[in-house]
């Protein structure tokens, strides 16, 4: 399972009088039991790679999550009561399975619309590119947005246009050197 859903305020009560370490190994160990679907080893050498730490830390906070019945262990597995409750609700199969699907189907489309949306917004702007630089004549940077405007709907209906005298103007895009 890729997610879980994780009600925070139900985790702070349930985690008072735990200390920071032992909070921040029972994170890691419910992530995990998310993660591999509820099949987490008791092992201590698995649990002192889970949780980076010594294996006589590992040894203390494993029994201590134990006692005050954060874990469960199950045969050889460690589990939690409400990570079973979830995994085996009848709402979480379907629910992935269709997410899956979706984005199989679908493939990368919000990375695709944010760069569509980025390419509108700069289109928009009507600014000169970042390399050349602005000599305005005095304009204010509204009256520069219009008249690029202005350029730009003739340079769209034609060149020869622009020849005719149609427009003056001068706001002049040169390169930096």
């Amino acid at each position: 399972m890729k997610w879980y859903k994780r009600d925070p305020d139900a985790f702070k009560g349930g985690t008072l009088g735990l200390s920071l370490e032992e909070i921040g190994a029972y994170t890691l160990l419910l992530d995990d039991i998310y993660a591999r679907d509820g099949n987490v080893p008791d092992d201590i050498r698995y649990l002192c790679r889970l949780w980076r730490c010594d294996p006589r830390v590992a040894r203390r906070i494993r029994a201590r999550l134990l006692e005050l019945k954060k874990l469960e262990n199950s045969g050889q597995l460690l589990t939690n009561l409400r990570a079973t409750y979830e995994l085996s609700s009848p709402d979480v199969t379907p629910y992935l399975k269709a997410k899956t699907q979706r984005n199989q189907q679908n493939g990368p489309t919000h990375l695709e619309s944010r760069i569509k949306k980025k390419e509108e917004r700069a289109h928009a702007r009507a600014t000169p590119p970042r390399n050349f630089k602005t000599i305005n004549g005095g304009r204010s940077h509204a009256e520069q947005h219009s008249v690029c405007a202005a350029i730009d709907r003739l340079l769209a209906q034609g060149a020869q246009e622009l020849d005719s005298g149609t427009i003056e103007t001068d706001y002049v895009c040169v390169p930096e050197r």
